[in-house]
């Protein structure tokens, strides 16, 4: 797939999620930085390390598709980073987390501005396949021949449900070869190299955090 093909898929998220003020870009960013620490996250706490009011950010989360709370009304999930335990492992300084799908491991890291080492189960297979994100891009993939599924987003669906409508069709596999046999009984998805998946949310970055990051 060209790059330019690439680009284009980035259109196809919903406003709410890349179109964001430089305010929410700010608070963004930030909530990923709190959730990694590896607990969740109160509006209490997210307010106060922005200097923000609790209403402004109950005003922005409410907004937002893509926020999850635990029964404390803490955040334990926030667009593609968790607490809850799922088959694809993040770790930032030995702290481990969980994504919602394999694509999510290689854009947050950048976000966070941390190295990760993520290790993630081919659903075929049922190998694990680690590698290392770092500033650079994608390091020490095991195995080298992995590769990872996804699909156009589909706005209406991203906003109804973005963990079945999306994250259920991004996965890590061990080959190509391993990942045809599950795209011929999925006909929506298709193949990235690791290199065009991080490309791609490398992309994603820098449209959804021009103001705050220097990606």
């Amino acid at each position: 797939m060209e790059k330019l093909n690439l680009d284009k898929i980035i259109g196809f998220f919903p406003d709410e999620f890349l179109k964001l003020s430089t305010e929410e870009q700010q608070m963004s960013v930030q909530l990923y930085r709190l959730l990694a620490e590896g607990r969740p996250v109160s509006i209490e706490r997210l307010s106060k390390s922005l200097g923000f009011s609790n209403e402004d950010v109950n005003n922005i989360l409410s907004k937002w598709p893509g926020v999850y709370y635990d029964h404390a009304g803490y955040i334990a999930g926030y667009w593609g980073l968790t607490i809850k335990p799922t088959s694809h492992i993040i770790k930032f300084n030995s702290k481990a987390l969980y994504t919602w799908c394999a694509w999510d491991s290689l854009f947050i890291p950048g976000i966070i501005k941390k190295t990760a080492r993520v290790e993630s189960i081919c659903p075929i297979s049922r190998d694990k396949i680690r590698l290392m994100i770092t500033s650079d891009g994608v390091n020490e993939l095991d195995p080298s021949s992995a590769v990872m599924s996804f699909i156009t987003p589909e706005t209406a669906k991203l906003q109804e449900n973005v963990i079945k409508n999306f994250c259920h069709f991004v996965h890590l596999f061990n080959s190509a070869e391993t990942a045809s046999e599950w795209i011929s009984e999925n006909e929506r998805a298709f193949t990235l190299s690791i290199d065009e998946a991080y490309y791609l949310g490398k992309k994603k970055n820098e449209v959804q955090y021009k103001d705050v990051l220097n990606t």
